[in-house]
């Protein structure tokens, strides 16, 4: 039986595997432009605080029926709670806030260079020896976010267009520096019970300013939003998070989020046939060079020095 983070090749991963991994990356491409298209009747970080609430509600029951611990070990519960509001809080608000000036596909694209943004975090925070395939991978990435950037394809006049981008990489970032502060210690924690506590900090932090100072404007409740919260509560948050847990199980974090690359090419093409969002010769470029400096760099890895 396989042990959890035992590196499996991918040739030999199971069938249930495969599917999950397949689900994974339909079910969060999809949510991009799902996501966008309900910004019409309340705003990102409205619907990011009811989002967690809601995927809390989910996981508390998935917790109950499966017999999962609530809390995290005792002196893990403080580190936990601020990567988790690094990772995911802070990495979907700003997202999410982000898709208010930008198309689904562009949003995604630059939420998933995270890993470039690992290899000099990962130095700074725990001096881990990049190795050579990470700078190769790095300097593909970045060559691909200079090209996504091109004023051919951002009017740098535009102020929406520079908040809207500037969004996307800080919750790059802000994932980046929350998996790298993840790395520098084991865990005891089992893997659900750290995502139940992450979401848990994520909802109760960005809804002390939803509930003490108001929503940032009404909210429209109406059958898209609800199918939108349940689709975001139960299936992207849920039953995807249970999923990618399972999948780490039988194969590397570096190997399965190799996978993840396809995420953001899945969604643009997603937005592209709901939403018509453009896609022309440099953005094709564009991300082909930073999903080529993500899969290098996860290849590659980092490796700690001494």
């Amino acid at each position: 039986m396989t042990r959890p983070g035992q590196n499996v090749s991918a040739h030999h991963l199971s069938a249930a595997t495969w599917f999950q991994l397949v689900a994974i990356v339909v079910f969060w491409s999809a949510n991009w432009p799902i996501t966008k298209s309900i910004l019409v009747y309340t705003s990102p970080l409205t619907f990011t605080a009811i989002r967690f609430v809601c995927a809390l509600l989910a996981m508390s029951v998935v917790s109950f029926l499966a017999r999962q611990p609530f809390l995290p070990v005792a002196g893990e519960r403080v580190g936990l709670g601020v990567i988790g509001l690094l990772q995911i809080g802070a990495m979907l608000g700003f997202s999410f806030a982000g898709l208010e000036y930008l198309g689904p596909g562009r949003a995604a694209v630059l939420v998933y260079t995270m890993p470039i943004w690992c290899i000099p975090l990962g130095w700074l925070l725990t001096r881990e020896r990049v190795t050579s395939s990470a700078l190769f991978g790095g300097a593909a990435g970045l060559a691909g976010i200079l090209v996504f950037l091109n004023p051919a394809l951002v009017n740098w006049a535009d102020r929406r267009l520079i908040v809207g981008n500037s969004l996307g990489l800080a919750g790059a970032v802000s994932w980046a520096l929350g998996a790298c502060l993840y790395r520098r210690r084991r865990w005891q924690t089992g893997f659900w019970t750290q995502t139940y506590w992450q979401v848990l900090c994520s909802a109760a932090v960005l809804s002390i300013p939803l509930w003490s100072l108001g929503a940032q404007r009404p909210v429209v409740w109406c059958a898209p939003l609800f199918a939108a919260l349940a689709y975001n509560a139960v299936v992207t948050t849920a039953l995807c998070y249970w999923w990618w847990g399972k999948v780490l199980a039988t194969t590397s974090a570096s190997r399965a989020g190799q996978f993840l690359t396809l995420v953001p090419v899945c969604a643009l093409l997603m937005s592209k046939a709901f939403t018509g969002e453009p896609i022309g010769p440099s953005v094709i470029a564009g991300v082909l060079l930073i999903s080529t400096g993500v899969v290098v760099a996860l290849r590659g890895g980092n490796r700690k020095s001494g």
